[in-house]
């Protein structure tokens, strides 16, 4: 991280990565997930201290926008994110769209009292999860259920011949449950039983009152209370000051200040003569109404590129998502010959210390607009999208739905209005958390919708970048999106090789593997690409396993004892010789059957 980034774009690349920041008197405070807060970031946040507090301080410390708690007597409005998905459920009533599903599989003896107890206690702490939406002479409410006893839904799996089979069956079928905003309710929750001591925890909820950051504090909230309630203690957790409802009261006022208008007025100015349709390649017709049937690529991007992407940041003064979404731009320029490129990235919505801690939708979207024309360098167009990146981020209380207010675009009900494609960097685990001595994992399950024409999911981490290309299947074929990913890896590896050649003479494929004319279907060699989260590549499987068993013995022959690490490490010894060859699309391996034998054929995959 560059030692001259500013304190804005340091408090929003830690929010990007889910670590909260908060001010206690003249202490600053910070909750991180494990292993987000590296040494590199602690440095950077304690040589910055006195402006990061001065900053929030200053972000929180006007009593005119303190957020008040409301009557829930009279009638309770809807945010702006929330007013866009009651219009769209009005529109499709039977849509899967928004719904947000995470199920994780629970390993060892699970106290069923704690878990049920620690749920209610959950879902009585958040009024929003015990929200529905009513309706009168079109104008949308929020109706709150007082508190209740929730009983857990248990489905027993033990007689059942082929239980992953059939769990995973059902952890599909409840993704794909609608929802009735009226009658809710609209968050469910389930749990499969597989063994004594092998369960599925299922959560299910719809979007308009939950967002991904919500999932963290619901994973966080759960671990303390189970621990506690296991134990025979009482809640360890804090009161709230304020609920989602009261957050929405407030946002619905602050439309009318000056600040809010200063900021709307930054987006109309920025969009201005913006194309509202990025017109990418597709393979099929696009359909009038815009359907949400949605797969899944993956694709992994080795550690030697990571490192080399944020030398660039650096040098740059830029972070990590500025560069990959300025590579991501170029692939965009290329396909489309569009010189302005508008892409959407989500935001959390949280800044400000009041709700950080509540469950609800507060992440919207940025739109971010780039004008790519002129052939600038690299370099150039990095300082573009970081210069648009951090000018969104001090303008971002404007709702995208607000936005649309006023800028009234042309009604078109095949494609989202003013951006298609979207694009997402974070922790798509989200923050890891802990039920006593059970051991976790997420269970995954296909990707059947998508909300966008097309979703990069980008996460970093500790092997290299993984990306998750989510793809409207009534546009795009599955090769489509598999050469799109080729593309993008060639462009990133040509961008930090030759940082000041023009956007326009990158290559978008290496020469060894450009296909000679458009294929159909194209045949590229992609050995990192699998068509659900499940079906990992060789190299991701392994990167887990390192995280896991580190220490554990992986070889042992009578020569060689390594541990995953040390597998690890010499992969990638491997890896990072092949990746400094020049025009290499195969490699020969000679070996005898041993354990750099292992080592080799790893570290060749891992290369690619």
């Amino acid at each position: 991280m560059s030692q001259t980034i500013s304190t804005l774009e340091l408090i929003k690349s830690l929010h990007s990565l889910n670590i909260q920041l908060s001010v206690d008197g003249e202490r600053l405070q910070c909750n991180a997930p494990k292993g987000a807060l590296t040494d590199a970031l602690k440095a950077q946040i304690s040589e910055q201290k006195a402006d990061i507090i001065m900053f929030l301080n200053n972000v929180n410390s006007h009593e005119s926008s303190k957020i008040e708690l409301v009557s829930r007597d009279g009638k309770l409005p809807l945010s702006y994110t929330q007013k866009r998905l009651w219009l769209l459920d009005k529109i499709e009533p039977e849509s899967t769209a928004y719904n947000m599903s995470k199920a994780v599989r629970l390993r060892g003896e699970l106290n069923l009292t704690a878990l049920e107890k620690s749920l209610n206690e959950i879902f009585n702490r958040h009024e929003v999860l015990r929200t529905t939406f009513s309706e009168t002479n079109n104008h949308p409410q929020q109706v709150i259920a007082p508190a209740n006893t929730l009983t857990l839904a248990i489905t027993d799996l033990q007689d059942v011949a082929e239980r992953d089979a059939k769990a995973k069956e059902l952890v599909s079928q409840e993704r794909n449950h609608v929802f009735d905003l009226q009658q809710g309710p609209l968050v469910r929750v389930r749990l499969l039983l597989l063994a004594a001591d092998d369960h599925i925890l299922i959560v299910n909820a719809h979007h308009i009152i939950f967002d991904g950051w919500s999932f963290n504090l619901f994973y966080r909230e759960l671990s303390e209370l189970y621990k506690a309630f296991r134990q025979g203690q009482t809640s360890p957790l804090k009161p709230l000051p304020i609920q989602y409802a009261d957050f929405a009261h407030w946002q619905q006022q602050q439309a009318n200040s000056k600040a809010f208008q200063t900021q709307l007025d930054y987006w109309v100015k920025h969009l201005e003569g913006a194309p509202h349709v990025l017109e990418l390649p597709i393979d099929y017709p696009r359909p009038a109404i815009q359907g949400h049937s949605g797969a899944l690529i993956s694709q992994y991007l080795p550690k030697a590129l990571l490192v080399k992407l944020k030398q660039l940041s650096q040098q740059e003064d830029a972070t990590l998502f500025m560069t990959l979404m300025a590579g991501f731009k170029i692939l965009c320029y290329r396909l489309t010959q569009q010189e302005r490129i508008t892409i959407g990235s989500p935001i959390a919505g949280r800044n400000r210390a009041e709700v950080e801690s509540l469950m609800g939708f507060f992440v919207t979207n940025l739109l971010l607009h780039t004008d790519l024309s002129g052939n600038p360098s690299c370099r150039e167009l990095l300082q573009r999208v970081r210069q648009v990146a951090l000018e969104g981020y001090e303008n971002q209380d404007v709702p995208f739905e607000r936005l649309l207010e006023e800028l009234k675009p042309e009604r078109d009900q095949s494609r989202t209005p003013l951006f298609q494609v979207w694009f997402n960097m974070f922790n798509l685990n989200g923050q890891e958390f802990e039920l006593c001595d059970l051991t976790i994992e997420q269970f995954f399950t296909d990707i059947t919708s998508s909300k966008f024409d097309l979703t990069l999911y980008i996460q970093e981490t500790e092997q290299g970048i993984f990306i998750r290309w989510v793809y409207n299947k009534d546009l795009f074929k599955a090769n489509t999106v598999e050469y799109m990913g080729q593309c993008f890896q060639t462009l990133l590896e040509n961008m930090v090789a030759q940082p000041n050649q023009g956007i326009t003479t990158l290559p978008l494929l290496n020469q060894q593997s450009r296909p000679a004319a458009p294929p159909d279907p194209i045949t590229l060699p992609f050995t990192e690409f699998s068509k659900s989260e499940i079906e990992q590549s060789i190299p991701a499987r392994f990167a887990a396993q390192v995280n896991q068993r580190g220490e554990q013995i992986a070889v042992k022959t009578q020569r060689y004892q390594w541990t995953y690490q040390d597998l690890e490490r010499h992969s990638n010894q491997v890896a990072q010789t092949l990746l400094t060859q020049e025009n290499t699309t195969r490699a020969a391996l000679l070996f005898e059957h041993d354990a750099p034998m292992i080592a080799g054929l790893l570290g060749t995959l891992k290369a690619g």
